[in-house]
């Protein structure tokens, strides 16, 4: 007894580490940490989610909150962020780094990740065939799946692979015996790993609950009773996990995801032959808009057709499974079918994030069928062999994107391999573990070869970063940063110029606008597009691109950090380091003041930025104008014939193309005054004076454009590669400036000023002249309770994105503390859950002893 414990723990590690053995192969290959200087840091990993750990971190040292964070997006609800991207157990490994060596954690949670979903699916399948060399193999295969390679930078959707085959042993145990412990257990815990994928996983669930239950033959009664104790474990575990999907639920209310609406067009987004081609070893196309990733190892490929071929399975079961395979390829086929599993909400990159689901299917079906195989078979093998053998070669012809011919050789000698190597089991029974050995040698060998590939082909594509470029942040910058940090301790924001990502923030530790991340407060970042700044059309992300002084003013932008001399209006110099510097905006207002009730029914969206920005501003006079429109007093167009100008929309065509189509406006301007303009349309190369400005409109630059005037008249130069060219909104704005220092004035003047604030709380007084609006450019969220002077009071909306408090006159204190919506009732409902999970699992016991 004690040496089968000790054999059983061996075969753990050896499938823990065998996969970890060969995606570490890979990265040596790669030149990534420890074998060279790149890291796993790619795509939204290196731009995006790295940075959510670098604030994970900081929670778990005691000095950030995991509820509120004031550092990206003017404040954001962190409990989406973390649901969304770091809620999984794995993530606690980052305790064991510091924040520097991140990217090297990063590594060890995703090798972790691939290690333990190879021991959960010997776990599983351990369960259902006895057979530890099967069960071993195909753990192995399962945990390098082509998924899992392709998307190690969704590092969080890998929960969902590690967790599947523990729910699906979970239902094992109901079907057997009607326990829902584990089921109920691994499903609440996928549910707080990741409430996305987790919904992927729960739907396939379902699926294999009622696969298996009609295998087994169940009578109408025995149906519905083990029906009802899947569904006691699913909203039992729904409850468990409360404490995080209720805030979570209430966080996606604010985002910028929304359901699209169904598209029932019954048409095939690809070739079906493209699709099988995806099951051959190494054949990647694009994570962008590619084909769903479902290699599972060429050892099932061959398997595959003679689990349907064979007689030792029972008919129906083949039917039924190939029911669900079918359904799984409609799926990936049909629109509709795609965006159910997505939740409502077809991504904007990176398709078929279930694909695992159908990986994990086929290598349980090559599973069960090896667990029955005998010479009787043999004849199935010569079938699947010939099948493979001429799909590669017909891919090969009419399918070359998928089947490279690169990898033609490599998949017909592989799949000649395995089929030898099985026929060869059952006609030599003596040389049965050679064999074996043979077959796991060969299988780590294909499985090392796509992983290559694949990552090879990532790197191609998005670029692996190097460990320098996560520190690429100069040592004398960051020092410049803490240095202000620690000197004022007031409440305020900061530019910086030297960017690596849009969630910098996160890890600088200063309070910015910019922000990425699918939880993103949308209301707020389709307001701040509208005022000028640069954001995504779906609003998942904004960027302080496309500021002005107004809106720095207005957002408690106090200083600007930049690798390169500024000269802004507004602006002075603070201090320097070398290169370096650090700049102090002299018209930067407290994080409220005092407006015009008026603007609580503003149609600001209405506007252009400069309108929007007058409107923010407002007026104790009645003006408002504090940009106001300049036209050019000369326009000249070369190579360009008007089409129309209808509703601020200009249309325009090249009348040859083989130049450049150009417009160029003249304006006079006092000296040193500032234009602005903000339009949208066909991309120009843009020149002020003859200085390159860039291309503009771009993604990453949409926002408000401040064109400083070095010499007078000023001479602005739009030249257009396209044939067709389309202008909406385009004007020029010049600013006011004794008007708007005028208008800071007054509100420096009767301004919040604040006497406290912590990570989720802030704390001022103001003096209220006469019965108006408290403006707060704080996010407008449910999740904040406001007091004034001790009694609770309400947050309006200002702009429907921004908090607005109405106050008497007198001196107030006011109080705002931040709880995300939903955690109070979460919480509830997971201690309730828990004390009924704890009662079934004694009641369960006591039964069992009886």
């Amino acid at each position: 007894m004690h040496k089968n414990k000790i054999n059983t723990f061996l075969l753990y590690c050896a499938v823990f580490f065998i996969p970890i053995i060969i995606f570490g192969v890979s990265m040596a290959n790669q030149e990534i940490y420890p074998f060279g200087g790149k890291t796993l840091l790619i795509s939204d990993m290196n731009n995006q989610y790295i940075e959510f750990y670098a604030h994970l971190h900081n929670v778990l040292n005691g000095e950030k909150s995991l509820l509120y964070s004031w550092e990206a997006g003017l404040g954001v609800n962190f409990i989406g962020i973390f649901a969304y991207y770091l809620a999984s157990p794995f993530s606690l490994l980052i305790v064991f780094f510091n924040q520097d060596q991140l990217p090297e954690a990063i590594i060890l949670i995703t090798l972790a990740k691939i290690g333990t979903s190879a021991m959960t699916s010997f776990w599983f399948m351990n369960h259902l065939y006895r057979s530890r060399f099967s069960t071993f193999i195909f753990s192995i295969i399962y945990s390098l799946i082509s998924f899992n390679i392709v998307y190690s930078f969704n590092i969080m959707w890998l929960d969902g692979v590690v967790f599947l085959p523990v729910i699906l042993l979970g239902i094992e145990k109901l079907l057997k015996n009607n326990d829902i412990r584990l089921l109920t257990l691994s499903l609440a815990l996928v549910f707080i790993a990741n409430f996305y994928i987790s919904y992927m996983t729960g739907l396939f669930a379902a699926i294999y609950f009622i696969y298996r239950l009609i295998i087994s033959q169940p009578s109408i009664k025995l149906f519905l009773k083990k029906g009802v104790f899947f569904f006691a474990s699913v909203f039992l575990a729904a409850g468990l996990a409360s404490i995080l999907i209720l805030p979570t639920y209430m966080a996606l209310q604010n985002s910028p995801n929304s359901p699209l609406s169904p598209d029932t067009n019954f048409i095939f987004l690809f070739d079906l032959w493209d699709l099988y081609g995806k099951l051959y070893n190494g054949t990647y196309d694009s994570l962008i808009h590619g084909l769903p990733n479902i290699y599972a190892g060429l050892f099932v490929l061959v398997l595959l057709p003679v689990y349907f071929i064979n007689n030792k399975i029972s008919v129906k079961e083949k039917l039924l499974s190939l029911l669900i395979a079918v359904g799984l390829v409609l799926s990936f086929e049909l629109t509709f079918l795609n965006l159910v599993w997505h939740g409502f909400d077809l991504p904007t990159w990176f398709p078929y994030r279930y694909s695992f689901v159908f990986s994990f299917f086929i290598i349980f079906l090559a599973a069960r069928v090896y667990s029955v195989f005998d010479k009787t078979m043999n004849f199935a093998i010569l079938i699947s062999l010939s099948f493979n053998l001429f799909m590669i070669v017909f891919l090969s012809r009419f399918s070359a994107n998928v089947m490279k011919p690169e990898l033609v050789w490599f998949n017909i000698l592989f799949t000649i391999i395995f089929s030898g190597l099985l026929f060869f089991q059952t006609k030599l029974p003596e040389k049965k573990k050679v064999v074996q050995i043979l077959i796991l040698l060969a299988v780590s060998l294909d499985l090392l070869r796509n992983t290559g590939i694949m990552m090879n082909e990532m790197d191609s594509q998005f670029g692996y970063s190097s460990k320098g470029s996560y520190h690429s942040f100069p040592a004398e910058y960051e020092e410049m940063i803490l240095e202000i940090q620690n000197k004022d301790k007031s409440f305020y924001r900061m530019i910086p110029t030297i960017k690596r990502g849009h969630n910098d923030s996160f890890r600088l530790g200063y309070k910015g606008i910019d922000h990425f991340s699918s939880m993103a407060n949308g209301e707020l970042h389709h307001f701040l597009n509208k005022a000028g700044f640069t954001a995504l059309g779906n609003y998942f992300w904004v960027s302080s691109t496309g500021s002005t002084i107004v809106t720095e003013s207005l957002f408690s932008i106090k200083y600007i950090a930049s690798n390169h001399l500024v000269t802004k209006y507004g602006y002075k110099l603070n201090s320097s380091e070398n290169s370096y510097y650090l700049y102090e905006n002299d018209l930067y207002l407290p994080i409220g003041f005092m407006l015009n009730q008026g603007l609580l029914s503003n149609t600001a969206l209405e506007q252009n930025p400069f309108e929007i920005q007058n409107s923010l501003l407002g007026s104790d006079n009645g003006k408002k104008e504090y940009f106001q429109e300049i036209m050019p007093v000369k326009t000249t167009f070369t190579n360009l014939e008007a089409i129309s100008s209808k509703d601020n929309i200009q249309q325009y065509k090249k009348k040859t193309d083989m130049e450049d189509g150009q417009i160029e406006l003249k304006f006079n301007l006092d000296k040193n005054q500032t234009i602005y303009t903000h339009y949208s349309g066909t991309d120009a190369e843009l020149e002020v004076n003859g200085k390159e400005y860039g291309i503009y409109p771009r993604t990453n630059n949409n926002g408000a454009l401040s064109l400083k005037a070095e010499e007078n008249p000023l001479s602005i130069r739009l030249k257009f590669k396209e044939q067709d060219i389309i202008l909406t909104g385009l004007k020029f704005y010049v600013l006011d400036k004794q008007l708007f220092e005028k208008r800071v004035t007054e509100l420096q003047n009767n301004s919040f000023e604040v006497l406290d604030w912590s990570n989720r709380s802030i704390k001022g007084k103001i003096d209220v002249a006469n019965e108006n609006l408290l403006f707060l450019s704080i996010p407008y969220d449910p999740g904040w309770s406001v007091t004034v002077d001790g009694k609770p009071a309400a947050a309006e909306k200002v702009f429907g994105a921004f908090i607005g408090i109405q106050l008497d006159s007198g001196e107030r204190e006011v109080e705002l503390v931040y709880t995300p919506p939903g955690l109070k009732s979460g919480i509830t409902v997971s201690s309730l859950s828990l004390l009924v999970f704890i009662f079934y699992c004694l009641f369960r016991r006591k039964s069992k002893q009886k």
